[in-house]
């Protein structure tokens, strides 16, 4: 706003700054003030459209989680690999207890 002599008009310019953030709210994110109608509701907080965007494009090449399923397998493999080496301890030892081996 400017003062009739062309100076701004510092009373004027606040007045004008309160009327226009008279009927916004606050971004819980960036802190940009929008009117209410342009915030959605993004986990359980009110944010603007531009942070929504944000979240989507990075919910885009965000990577799914870890599948279990090789480290399940490799699992179920060392298991068979112990009980082997178990069972041809347990072997050895029989054999030595009836006097086949050493």
């Amino acid at each position: 706003m400017r003062h009739e002599k062309g100076y701004v008009c510092v009373s004027c310019a606040k007045a004008q700054q309160e009327r226009e953030l008279e009927n916004t709210v606050a971004c819980a994110e960036c802190g940009r003030r929008v009117k209410e109608a342009g915030l959605d509701e993004y986990a359980g907080s009110m944010i603007c459209k531009r942070c929504m965007d944000d979240h989507k494009a990075v919910s885009k090449y965000k990577a799914p989680p870890p599948s279990l399923r090789g480290h399940d397998q490799a699992e179920k493999k060392r298991l068979f690999m112990y009980v082997g080496v178990a069972a041809v301890l347990l072997l050895i030892l029989i054999l030595q207890r009836l006097g086949v081996i050493g």
